[in-house]
């Protein structure tokens, strides 16, 4: 088995589709209406891997609402380089590069919802 995808809320379709694809440069797989309005948005990360599905919040959960830390991780080679990348493109960072606790460096980010992400360098296993 592999993961296929992990899903984040988002409130407005047209200005997370602008994040991904034109600062973090995602590619759009899957733009389809929902039948209770809304989209069905599935992203693919440059290199590859698991794509992220963007929705906003189903109607039969108004619990569950975008923002906060989403548990995402993206992997890179050069967590500084594309820290500087990002940020020259308006890309809000709540961390800096830091060492962390298991050796490799990390930053967090965050989209226009405020769904946060790391950004991560170095092998886990």
């Amino acid at each position: 088995m592999r993961m296929r995808f992990t899903s984040i809320l988002i409130t407005d379709e047209e200005q997370s589709l602008d994040f991904y694809v034109n600062k973090l440069g995602f590619k759009l797989v899957v733009d389809n209406p929902l039948p209770w309005g809304g989209r069905f948005l599935m992203l693919a990360p440059t290199d590859g891997g698991t794509k992220l599905v963007m929705s906003k919040p189903l109607p039969n959960r108004p619990d569950a609402q975008p923002g906060g830390f989403s548990n995402i991780a993206w992997e890179c080679d050069d967590v500084d380089a594309i820290y500087e990348e990002l940020r020259a493109k308006g890309v809000t960072f709540t961390q800096p590069p830091t060492r962390s606790a298991w050796g490799g460096v990390e930053a967090i980010f965050a989209d226009p919802d405020g769904n946060t992400f790391l950004l991560q360098q170095g092998h886990m296993g």
